[in-house]
Order: structure tokens, then sequence, then C-alpha cells
């Protein structure tokens, strides 16, 4: 009934413009009210059937039209885009829109590409972004085919669309995407896509980038833009375009829309179509498998019920850490503010004409049998410039950076370890200031197995933490393992943040952070332990100095036949070389699995020195 009122309306709209009377009182007059919860109607349909309609469920988007045509200028795009943000605003409403910083991003990407012929969207919802694209296109005669799955939105988009002058510039599809995919390939040549924007629900985007890679739809020039991949999070399609698949990613690192708190990430991917891995088949690891289904528990949590800034935040937070330990690291840039106060991305003309020359150079060869970085070097020297070239861009990040790290100081974040009615404790991070200044999935995993009384070896153990960070692990031997004292080492650079979460958590008595660089020797003052703590300290990489440092220090704090035990946590990874072969065999260990996911945490004892074996500790 909805979509059939929203049909009538659009043709008055086209009266309106030809100077025509309206059939019926246009949508501006309709009374609109906020809702409240499980405030319901029954409607009776033209075949006599009687319906429930929920009006809390689309009073957002209906708020939204109405606010428009009533304040939006009939055919003015940027007045219809600051009405919808106005209506947000002022009403105190999230919704889902590209919006703002994200706006921002789409207009460079438009720019980055060139003059694309077709914009597939898949996620339509009010028709912000799709009229933000189409209004540039239709200067060129692009076009923009817009997939939508409820039809309520569609016919609400439809409406925007035609206030805006756009209907000849943008398509509606109404379906579910797996459906509507094949459609392309029906009605459109091969390679006819130059931009493929996913705004949709995170953990299907791969599935709908293959089918449409399968199909051939993508240009050779191609530029695959995700939404929301961080919040809630699209593990999948962020795995496949930065780790294993034929693409080159970076993100943006941008807040969510109307929420000043929640990190998010826009991905912006180049397709590879000459790359080797464009010839494999998409295989997805069971880890990040099982990280989509984490991400859709709270997708639909936030549907049935409120999630909260901070449990967003959380949320964003807990996706970098498990993103960073399945390889999912790509260049972040971050967006700025403008002499006029609007969102600017710095991907800049630089990047573009960089990138121009690059694309020409290589499809120009289309035979390609080299390794993805050197077959396509070209995209990630566009990605060097897009978030290292840039002077300004580099400034600007710092100065997100320092201002996120100022009110994390006063809002730190809240971890409920051993669920709610437990004591929480609190910690101060800042994500992108340093590697250690956020909770690492293994450390967070050992905290809670701490905080449930998983760890009986830390009660009144005098404990010793290396690479603490931010000192999770440490906190929680305080808080929740009865240590009888904790001393939390790390770098210079991250003694204020341990300092500060000490401090929060009111350990000052008995906690105390101290720098220790792996490798230098120990001071003979922190040596009196009974357990060291260590976790996420061990992982692939191509320089082992580190790891050959991290050794002599364990061998220093636990010398051969030591009774002082190590709790090493420890996430499995790829290349399990060091652990297994330089480290595990000099200690007596007992391995225990670290809750449900993949983390493992060794208890181990320093086996006594054989025969003619040398103390020194060697790398």
């Amino acid at each position: 009934m909805l979509a059939e009122n929203f049909w009538v309306q659009r043709q008055d709209l086209k009266q309106a413009c030809l100077g025509m009377p309206a059939s019926r009182s246009p949508v501006g007059d309709i009374e609109w009210r906020r809702r409240e919860k499980d405030e319901h109607e029954w409607v009776t349909n033209s075949l006599g059937f009687s319906l429930r309609l929920n009006k809390v469920e689309y009073y957002k988007e209906v708020g939204t039209l109405h606010y428009i045509l009533g304040h939006g200028q009939h055919l003015n795009i940027p007045a219809i885009h600051k009405g919808i943000e106005s209506f947000t605003r002022e009403q105190e409403l999230w919704l889902k829109l590209a919006g703002d910083e994200k706006g921002a991003v789409l207009d460079k990407v438009l720019a980055l590409q060139g003059k694309a012929r077709l914009v597939v969207e898949v996620g339509l919802y009010v028709g912000y972004s799709s009229t933000r694209m189409a209004s540039q296109m239709r200067h060129w005669g692009g076009r923009v085919i817009s997939m939508e799955v409820d039809p309520y939105h569609a016919a609400i988009a439809r409406n925007t669309i035609e206030w805006a002058g756009l209907t000849d510039h943008i398509e509606i599809w109404c379906g579910h995407s797996e459906n509507l995919i094949p459609r392309l390939k029906d009605r459109l040549p091969e390679k006819s896509i130059d931009i493929l924007f996913f705004d949709q629900q995170g953990t299907k985007m791969h599935v709908d980038l293959q089918r449409i890679v399968d199909y051939n739809m993508l240009s050779d020039r191609a530029i695959v833009v995700g939404d929301n991949v961080l919040r809630p999070g699209a593990p999948q399609f962020m795995y496949w375009n930065s780790v294993a698949g034929p693409y080159e990613t970076q993100v943006v690192s941008l807040r969510e829309y109307k929420q000043e708190v929640v990190e998010d990430w826009m991905s912006i991917s180049f397709w590879l179509p000459h790359s080797p891995q464009a010839r494999q088949p998409m295989a997805i690891p069971e880890a990040v498998e099982q990280l989509g289904h984490d991400t859709d528990g709270i997708r639909w949590q936030s549907v049935e019920s409120k999630v909260s800034e901070q449990q967003w935040e959380s949320h964003s937070q807990r996706m970098r850490r498990e993103f960073a330990a399945c390889g999912i690291t790509p260049p972040e840039v971050v967006p700025y503010q403008d002499a006029q106060g609007r969102s600017q991305v710095e991907l800049g003309a630089q990047a573009a004409a960089k990138a121009e020359s690059i694309l020409s150079a290589c499809f120009e060869r289309p035979a390609m049998t080299a390794g993805k970085g050197e077959a396509f070097d070209g995209y990630a020297s566009v990605n060097a410039s897009l978030s290292e070239a840039q002077p300004a861009s580099k400034a600007l990040r710092e100065q997100r950076v320092a201002r996120e790290a100022e009110r994390n100081w006063e809002r730190p974040q809240t971890l409920f370890l051993a669920g709610e009615s437990s004591p929480a404790l609190r910690l101060c991070s800042v994500p992108g200031l340093h590697l250690g200044a956020r909770v690492w999935s293994s450390g967070q995993a050992l905290a809670e197995a701490v905080a449930q009384g998983r760890c009986p070896e830390l009660r009144g153990a005098r404990c010793l933490e290396l690479g603490a960070g931010l000192g999770v692990v440490g906190l929680a031997a305080m808080v929740y393992g009865a240590a009888s004292s904790v001393v939390l080492t790390d770098l210079e650079h991250m003694q204020p943040l341990l300092k500060r979460n000490i401090e929060l958590n009111s350990c000052q008595h008995t906690c105390e952070a101290r720098t220790l660089a792996w490798g230098s020797d120990v001071p003979q003052k922190i040596k009196d332990i009974d357990v060291v703590i260590a976790a996420d300290v061990v992982y692939p990489t191509k320089d082992t100095s580190a790891l050959y440092a991290l050794r002599q220090t364990l061998f220093e704090l636990l010398p051969p036949g030591s009774s002082t035990r190590l709790l090493l946590a420890y996430q499995p990874r790829a290349d399990q070389q060091f652990l297994k072969e330089e480290l595990l065999p000099h200690f007596s260990f007992v391995q225990r699995a670290l809750g449900e996911g993949p983390c493992q945490l060794y208890v181990c004892s320093r086996k006594a020195a054989s025969a003619g074996e040398t103390t020194e500790a060697g790398g």
C-alpha cells in the first residue's frame, strides 16, 4: 500500500513539473512525527486482505522524504542532500547514508576513475549516494544502476530521485542482489561496470563481487568501493580484496555518519584483471568466515535492539585487531575539512594522474606472470601516493590521531571481560598512534581467560608483562587474577598510555610501568618475579631481529631450570617457524585453548641446561 501511494506521489511530481494539478494531496502535506516502539496500524489492501503495518519500521525514511519535499528545492540536488543531512541532525536520528565524509570519498573515486560510464550500487536506501554520483555523471552521459532489496526503501528513493530530476540517469532494480546480478549479464555488454559500490550487508559483499567478476562485468579499470567494511564489518570482502584476491586496496578511516565516536572504513579496491590472482578461485580462511559470523551477530542485534556508540566503538576496534591478525592491513588515509567546512579526501589530482599513466602502461602488456606486487606495482605506487606521498595528508592524519588521543584520554574504552555484572577494565587506546596502542586478539583472549579464573598461575604471583601495549593482560591479572604485583613493560613511547591505564584502574600501588626494550639488559630490580606474561609478541615477519631480541630477554628472565613461569598467548598464523623451532624447544609447556577462537596459551617452564649447553642468551 505504501509503495502504491508513493507511485501516485511520483506521478504528482511529474504533473507538478508540467504545471498540471496533482491527483491527490502531495506528500509534503502528510503529518510526520516520531514513532514509539511497537506502534502499529491495520490497513486493508486492494484485494481485501488486512495487514499490520509497523509504523516504527519506516518512520525515519518516510520522515526524510517528507522533510526534503518541504525543505529541499525541486531539482536543487545540493539542497536535497542538505535537507537529508539536516533532518537526521534535527531529529537526532541515524540513517545508513554515505554522507558527509563518505560522500566526499565517492566524489573522489569518481574523479579518480575518470568519466565513469556506469556505476552499479548495491544498497540504494533513500537515494542519497545514487543521486550524489548521478548528479556528476549526467554531465558526460553516465548512469547509475542501483539495487535495493526493500520495496519501501525503493519507493522512497524513487521519489527522491524524481524530485532531484535524475530519473533518466538512475535505474532502480528492486530485489535480492543474488537474483538481480544475473540481469546485468543479460542486459549489459561485458566489462560495462566502471565503479561498483557495495552499501549492503558486509558478509554478502564478497559473494556478490565474485558473481559480477565471474560474469566478466568489471571494466579493465574498474574500482570497487565498500562501505561499512569495519563497522559492522565485511571480513571476507576485505580479506579477498586486500590479502588474497586480484585487487590493490586502500581504506579511508573515518567516523560513521552522525556518530562522532565510532570509526568505520570505506575501502577502495583497484581491479587487477591481468594479475595471476584473477585466475584463482576465491578462498576464504575459516577464521575469517568465523569473524563474518560475529559481525552478523552485532548487525542483527542492532536491528532487534539499540547498540550504544560505546559498544559500536568497541566492536570497531575489535575488528581492527582481528583484521590485522588475518593480515588485513591496507594503507589508510583520512578525510579533512576545507576552509568552507566541507569534508574532503586527499586522493588528489597527482594520484589520479599517476594512476592514469600506470594503468595505460599496464594494459599495454596484458600477459603478466610476476607476483602480485611486481605484476601491478603501479597500483602499489598509487596507494603509496594516496597514503604517504602527500605531506598534507600525513600531517592531517597526525592531527586527527592527536585529537583522538586527547579525546580518548578522558573517554576511555570499557571492557567487560567477565560479563557486565563483574568489574570492568577501563583502557585509553589510540589506534593509529603506535602499533601497541590498541588491544590485539590474543591479548584480549588471555585477559578474558584471566577474568574468568582460568589462569590460576597468577594468584599471589609477582608478574611482569613484556610488550604490554595498553597493559590489558597485566591489569586483568591485577584486577581479576589476584596477582600480588605487576610490572608492565614496553618501549618509551608507550609509557604515557600504560601509566594512564594504571591510573584509570586504580592500580597505582600494586602496578607500575617500566621501559624495557627486548634484547637490552633487564634491570635487576624487576627480575625477581614468578610469572612472565607475553601476549601477541610472536608474529610472522621478514626481519626476525626483534623476535631473537625477545628470545634473549625471555632467556634472561627465565634461566635454565628457573621456577618462573611464562604465559605466552599466541595467535596462530601462516608462519609458525620461529615459535616451534626457535622458542618452544627450550621450554616444557602445556598448551591450552583461549576460548572458542584460534588463540592458544602456552604455560611454559624453562628446561634445565643439558650437559655442555651454554646458558648465554644468544640469537
